[in-house]
């Protein structure tokens, strides 16, 4: 799958298709008829960011090693330059490698932790489809037909549940607002 088209499946994936979910009086739709549960969103949503980021490094990665494979051979004729680095090109971008590993490393790390600890925050919620949903399109960042697919109901099926879901975890998230506030 070309670099292009498995950005616009991953911008689909998170594309707002979502009616309102219930929290009138908390959370209004801003007159679109959409739901705007932003701490939920955001809560969520931090999973397909953090997998984004790693996908931009991954490419840059692969941009670096396209660079060490084109890299041409050495030129013996007398030239000198005091401004260039006496480092070879390839250097550098070996290092420049050898650090996105790294970082790429630690990054799948961070967001495998970050997946267990917002599974967990999911399982909290007490309707079973509910969780499915959500782990579904946030942890594993299927589409929603995908999903609909999976779970053997329409489309539009999952689109309200996925709202019910978003109610329910931001009333949840609110909840534990309130706990955590000193009195």
């Amino acid at each position: 799958m070309g670099k292009e088209s498995e950005a616009k499946k991953n911008n689909e994936i998170f594309d707002g298709e979502t009616e309102h979910c219930g929290l009138d009086s908390e959370r209004p739709d801003n007159g679109n008829g959409k739901c705007t549960c932003p701490m939920a969103r955001k809560y969520l949503g931090q999973v397909f960011e953090f997998h984004q980021h790693i996908d931009e490094k991954q490419a840059e990665l692969n941009s670096y090693r396209d660079l060490l494979e084109s890299i041409r051979g050495c030129d013996f004729d007398e030239h000198f330059n005091a401004t260039r680095s006496a480092d070879p090109p390839f250097v550098t971008f070996a290092n420049k490698v050898v650090d996105l590993e790294a970082e790429i490393k630690d990054d799948t790390a961070a967001l495998g932790r970050m997946k267990f600890e917002v599974g967990q925050t999911i399982d909290q919620l007490p309707s079973w489809n509910e969780r499915v949903v959500l782990r579904y399109r946030y942890l594993l960042l299927l589409p929603w037909r995908t999903v609909a697919q999976k779970m053997g109901f329409t489309k539009r099926w999952v689109l309200r549940v996925h709202d019910r879901a978003l109610g329910s975890f931001e009333r949840m998230l609110l909840e534990d607002e309130e706990r955590a506030k000193p009195k």
